[in-house]
């Protein structure tokens, strides 16, 4: 981060400092949403800052009522790096529990996160990128950012209705955002408008604390808490709800307006039955319409009937699911009782009078309006909502995460918003200039001096979340080889030789392909480039194979590259040493064995394979050998690291751990090679005519 400048601006009275800096990336909000970016971005090197307007995940502690439990499962609980670890993985945290969980977040990675600094405005500036305005604890502040990531969720302003200035002075009017308690609401009854989530377990709590309730119902549907001895959630987790894209949805994206189902978590959780409730005494009417003049006289639709039918539909509907998926995987589970409704109104009533009821206070819990009007992008919809896809929005480098149904039915709760989060990270180290870069601009600094950089396969944009069944619609991010993003790097890499990995998009006769590539290049431009000849299952299902192995000049000496899987074959590396290469450089994105994984990454089998293919190829050509690789998780893979140096020897010079980091050597690689072959020199000495299955060039592969 630049140090910062300062610039009077006039105003009355003392005079105000505002604050200038800029940065690759702005976070806005620092809930579990702009946390979880922040993730990603740490881990990636990204240049970034947080910026929250009160505390971190402060809206847990400010929005919710003092007997709030989460309707998810604890085991639900899962952040970048973060995981419930408590001992009640499927009870339900209350508030206080959650605000607790949370907080320990941020210590475990140390987010760039600045609190109380509130965003007044995002506007794009002219050059490209953006401008953040913000008023912090030390006054104006000014952010100029090649990227902006929006995570402060979709719930703004709570919505109440046009007319509810006409009701009378004496009724309590408040918003479920700032319900607390029933000890909170003047003695006399109350009406609860809505039936959501928020509305029918406020309902519950008044309920229980033997108030008297009124409650309006929407049309929010229900759901089980518990069906063939299990939770419901936990249910609909393994038979893959949650990880449906909302575009595979019935209706497409017209999910994202469907209400939440109402259930509870309080008391090892339950359902919430308003047919029960009303045997017990609360009032259920149907969507509350207006008020008559004089404020106290309200109408109703008479939809109340037609409101506890489709919630009981969607109900059993669920449970029918459930037992259909338990039949089809075999899955030995109890029997469940049919839901049979314990009650049945004689009447939907089209009224209340508030007065002659003795109704005291209303509590409105019919939802929020976004309010987004301090961001100035064409991103919105007629409703103020931003448009986009899986939070990428139509103007390059504006985000927007932590959403409901941002991609599936999991994104807007703590289960989903991890691959979420990875995704817009990824999307933006893939496609911003800078923000590409930044990774490699801060192993370039921390490099200074080196002649020769080798960074991972897939530096660029990242590699593929699951070599099994690679998601086509989550594919890296196609370059192409003049792309502005490796313009950057040239630009990066002034005298130093530096060699990094991307997905690269081209034509071939009249054809889009897509490969997986390296390139190497200094300051004058590129110097060389590879196509991954040899690809792995999943691989070969999206990138296409390069054709050769071709060595190239460089300041260095002669150089030759290879990307992971390429090193298994011993023919690809002694290629390169045939044509004169002395270095290799291998860049691998490399994950731990997907069917075996052991617990621990040393003992993995790939970990052994991988640093004996470095030594061992390294040996047979007699060529200094630099291995990069990927770190950390990406999707399903576990990434090795155990980047190395080694010698035409096969001794390391110089290696990594499994949590990244440089591995630097000091050698002049023409001298090493010429001392190692001055009495062995395994190319030289080689007898071709020996090689028979070699040479002929349409013999069968033994065991093919």
């Amino acid at each position: 981060m630049s140090a910062p400048t300062t610039a009077p601006v006039p105003r009355s009275g003392p005079p105000t400092v505002r604050r200038t800096r800029v940065v690759v990336v702005v976070v806005v909000g620092g809930g579990q949403a702009g946390l979880s970016t922040s993730w990603f971005l740490v881990r990636d090197g990204v240049d970034h800052v947080v910026l929250e307007a009160g505390t971190a995940g402060h809206e847990w502690a400010d929005t919710r009522w003092d007997a709030f439990t989460l309707v998810t499962p604890n085991w639900h609980c899962r952040l970048p790096g973060y995981a419930y670890a408590g001992p009640d993985p499927d009870g339900f945290m209350t508030r206080d529990q959650v605000v607790e969980w949370l907080a320990g977040y941020a210590p475990t990675f140390g987010p760039p996160l600045r609190e109380h600094t509130r965003v007044t405005s995002l506007t794009e500036s002219g050059d490209g990128g953006f401008v953040v305005e913000a008023v912090g604890p030390d006054g104006p502040e000014t952010w100029h950012a090649e990227a902006v990531v929006v995570c402060t969720g979709g719930y703004h302003l709570p919505i109440v209705p046009p007319w509810a200035p006409a009701l009378s002075p004496a009724i309590t009017q408040l918003h479920s955002a700032d319900y607390r308690s029933p000890d909170q609401l003047p003695d006399g009854e109350v009406l609860v408008v809505g039936s959501g989530q928020s509305g029918a377990q406020i309902a519950e709590d008044l309920h229980l604390a033997g108030r008297r309730v009124h409650l309006a119902l929407g049309d929010a549907p229900r759901v089980a808490r518990f069906h063939r001895g299990r939770d419901c959630m936990t249910w609909l987790a393994e038979m893959g709800l949650y990880d449906t894209g909302v575009a595979q949805y019935p209706g497409g994206a017209t999910a994202r307006e469907k209400t939440n189902h109402y259930v509870t978590g309080r008391d090892g959780g339950r359902d919430i039955d308003l047919r029960q409730f009303a045997r017990e005494g609360m009032d259920l009417y149907g969507l509350l319409e207006g008020v008559a003049p004089g404020g106290t006289e309200l109408a109703f639709r008479p939809t109340m009937r037609a409101a506890l039918d489709a919630a009981d539909d969607v109900y059993r509907s669920i449970c029918r699911d459930i037992d259909r998926w338990i039949d089809a995987h075999g899955v030995d589970a109890p029997p469940a009782p049919a839901y049979e409704p314990v009650w049945d109104p004689e009447t939907d009533p089209t009224s209340l009078d508030l007065t002659a009821a003795g109704v005291t206070s209303i509590v409105w819990a019919i939802g929020y309006r976004p309010d987004y009007r301090w961001v100035r992008a064409g991103v919105f919809d007629g409703s103020g909502r931003p448009t986009h896809t899986r939070g990428v929005t139509s103007v390059p480098g504006l985000y927007f995460l932590g959403l409901p149904w941002l991609h599936t039915w999991g994104s807007g709760r703590f289960l989903g918003i991890a691959a979420d989060a990875e995704h817009v990270t990824g999307h933006l180290t893939g496609r911003t200039g800078p923000a590409l870069t930044e990774s490699a601009a801060a192993l370039a600094r921390r490099a200074a001096g080196v002649q020769l950089l080798v960074l991972p396969d897939a530096t660029l944009g990242g590699y593929l979340s699951d070599l099994r069944r690679p998601d086509p619609t989550s594919l890296p991010p196609g370059l192409c080889e003049d792309s502005s993003e490796i313009e950057r790097v040239r630009a990066l890499a002034g005298d130093m030789v530096l060699a990094l990995g991307y997905t690269e998009e081209t034509v071939v006769d009249g054809e889009h392909r897509l490969f997986n590539t390296a390139v190497c290049l200094d300051g004058s431009g590129v110097l060389g480039r590879h196509r991954k000849v040899h690809r792995p299952a999943g691989e070969s299902l999206v990138y296409d194979a390069g054709d050769s192995f071709s060595a190239f000049d460089t300041p260095l000496g002669r150089l030759g590259m290879l990307i992971d899987y390429d090193k298994t074959f011993p023919e690809a590396a002694r290629t390169l040493a045939m044509d004169g290469a002395t270095v290799l450089a291998c860049l691998s994105a490399w994950p731990a064995s997907v069917t075996d994984r052991a617990s621990r990454l040393p003992q993995d089998r790939q970990s052994r394979l991988f640093d004996l293919y470095d030594c061992a190829r390294a040996a047979e050509n007699q060529v200094v050998w630099v291995s990069s690789n990927q770190t950390g998780v990406m999707g399903g893979l576990r990434f090795l690291g155990q980047a190395k140096v080694v010698g035409p020897g096969g001794d390391v010079l110089a290696r990594t751990s499994s949590k990244g980091g440089l591995a630097v050597a000091e050698l002049d690689p023409g001298v090493e090679v010429v001392r190692a072959r001055r009495v062995l020199h395994h190319l030289a000495e080689r007898t071709p005519e020996a090689y028979v299955a070699l040479r002929a060039a349409d013999a069968d592969v033994p065991g093919a």
